[in-house]
């Protein structure tokens, strides 16, 4: 994962997360989530690369995530699964 500068393309920052990635990341204020083919999501902090967070979920994902109403949304290959608060 890469970080640029819009103006000038300037790298910002970089990241190695491992693993095969189909969905598209989203971005949650300063977060960006990212979940690849095994089911490994990742929080990545915006200002600077670092993975503030890593949850693995049951089954293979393929399908971006979903933002609705502060919470996130991820389809699995079995299941529909809700991150977020009540």
């Amino acid at each position: 994962m890469y970080c640029l500068d819009a103006a000038t393309g300037k790298e910002l920052w970089k990241r190695e997360l491992g693993g095969q990635y189909w969905a598209s990341p989203v971005l949650v204020g300063q977060r960006l989530y990212v979940v690849n083919t095994a089911g490994v999501m990742s929080a990545v902090s915006t200002s600077d690369g670092q993975v503030q967070s890593t949850v693995k979920l049951p089954g293979q994902v393929t399908a971006s995530p979903a933002v609705l109403g502060g919470r996130i949304y991820i389809r699995t290959a079995s299941q529909l699964m809700c991150i977020g608060r009540p």
